[in-house]
């Protein structure tokens, strides 16, 4: 990988890093809207701790994914590779279950508004993949890449 595109990563990767804090925050602060949804949410009835749950492994794997993402930037090899295809199928899995919150947002604007809905919907889901891309390479193309060991 060139200066150039190293620098790129680099900078995307902070964008990453801000999102997924940002994302973090805002689950566990009390004062934010997310975590007045799930206490709302899971106050009618317990069972919907299981949904609390999937949102919360979804941020635990994003903030676990920012390392091999800097790993594929900087071309280091960090344990075996199975591991990483495991917890990129976890990732893919809890993407798809862990967004309930993001999911009612996006419900009401499409209601409302279908091309805004889909323009909220696109705008924040094309910044993750370069991220896909790049973890999925590091996964299960790792062959392919010319990486150290740690």
């Amino acid at each position: 990988m060139s200066k150039t595109q190293r620098f790129v990563w680099e900078l995307y990767f902070l964008v990453v890093l801000l999102f997924n804090f940002r994302t973090s925050y805002n689950f566990f602060d009390p004062h934010s809207d997310v975590y007045l949804y799930f206490q709302i949410f899971t106050a009618f009835d317990p069972t919907f701790q299981v949904i609390y749950l999937f949102n919360f492994f979804q941020i635990v794997l994003n903030l676990i994914h920012l390392l091999p993402l800097a790993l594929f930037i900087y071309g280091k090899r960090l344990f075996p590779v199975f591991i990483w295809q495991v917890l990129f199928g976890l990732k893919v899995v809890f993407d798809i279950i862990g967004h309930t919150f993001e999911m009612k947002i996006l419900s009401a604007l499409w209601h409302d508004d279908p091309l805004m809905g889909a323009g909220v919907f696109i705008s924040s889901t094309a910044i993750y993949i370069p991220a896909y891309v790049a973890v999925f390479t590091y996964a299960f193309l790792q062959n392919r890449l010319k990486l150290e060991d740690l």
